[in-house]
């Protein structure tokens, strides 16, 4: 009889295969780099759901997909530039950007040189190493998720937009002012269930990174009912399977937790993703208790 396979081995399995898929995708978007590229597309070409795929992706190769997609594109740019003689608003367009003026403030952000520069210097410029490298590699330790049955739910919510640096921190703290205020102003604190989540839908693929959406929200009480307008809205979570998660610490760490889930936990589950937003919910009030005690939980849809 052969062996039987020790835990780490069959985590190293799905992994590998998840890694292959993730390699196929990223064949892909080297051959369609001038194309338009949608998370659904992507989603398609690797086998997983357009809401969790940008995730999956970061757990896999250490950046967003945004970044991964627009590094590859400045690449081309910069041989565009340098060995050939077309306009810099063709080569604009070709790198995803609708006006020069885009590509140039997003090329200078990248490089810190500007694309006329690099053409009439023939300097070429360094392109950003993969972050990964520069990550200490994270413990590899199984994730423990509780799973939850859950009823539909509804949310008041505020969206702010910008991806800085990797993080929603400012578009967070915006959206939340804004909300506890409306809610404050319209005395409707008794509608609320009391935990506050966050929502981050956009990856800087099919947006770019400052247009990337937060969506700041509180759980409305069963039967609960607050008279919304303006940027306040309501939307609804779908009923359905929750993996939950807890994450200790600061949310400028909560990335770690998310890797950890799509890397570690997932391939080794049995579970499948469900086509819905994951969240954070976010349990103690970061102005309350220091950063350390913080304790946000994670929620992936699953079937």
């Amino acid at each position: 009889m052969p062996a039987a396979k020790r835990p780490n081995q069959v985590i190293d399995h799905h992994q590998m295969i998840t890694q292959m898929r993730i390699n196929e995708m990223i064949q892909f978007i080297q051959e369609n780099l001038e194309h338009k590229l949608t998370l659904e597309m992507l989603a398609n070409v690797a086998g997983y759901s357009p809401f969790h795929i940008h995730r999956i992706f970061r757990a896999y190769v250490g950046e967003t997909l945004g970044n991964f997609i627009q590094r590859l594109r400045m690449g081309k740019a910069v041989e565009s530039l340098m060995n050939s003689a077309q306009p810099v608003t063709e080569i604009a367009l070709q790198s995803g950007y609708q006006t020069p003026a885009a590509f140039t403030k997003a090329f200078k952000q990248l490089f810190h040189v500007t694309p006329s520069l690099v053409r009439q210097t023939g300097i070429r410029p360094v392109i950003p190493i993969n972050p990964l490298i520069n990550v200490p590699e994270l413990r590899r330790i199984m994730m423990k998720a509780e799973i939850k049955d859950l009823p539909a739910k509804k949310v008041i919510t505020v969206t702010r937009k910008g991806l800085v640096e990797n993080n929603f921190n400012k578009a967070a703290d915006q959206a939340f002012t804004v909300l506890t205020r409306f809610i404050s102003a319209n005395r409707a604190w008794g509608s609320i269930e009391g935990d506050c989540l966050g929502i981050c839908p956009d990856d800087g693929v099919e947006v770019p990174a400052e247009e990337s959406r937060y969506i700041a929200g509180y759980f409305l009480k069963e039967g609960g009912d607050i008279w919304v307008r303006g940027e306040v809205e309501l939307m609804e979570l779908p009923a359905g399977r929750v993996a939950v998660f807890t994450h200790l610490g600061p949310y400028e760490t909560l990335w770690q937790t998310w890797n950890k889930i799509y890397h570690d936990w997932l391939p080794t589950s049995g579970e499948t993703l469900r086509d819905a937003y994951p969240y954070e919910v976010y349990l103690k009030d970061k102005g309350k208790v220091p950063v350390d005690e913080l304790v946000t939980e994670i929620y992936v849809p699953i079937v």
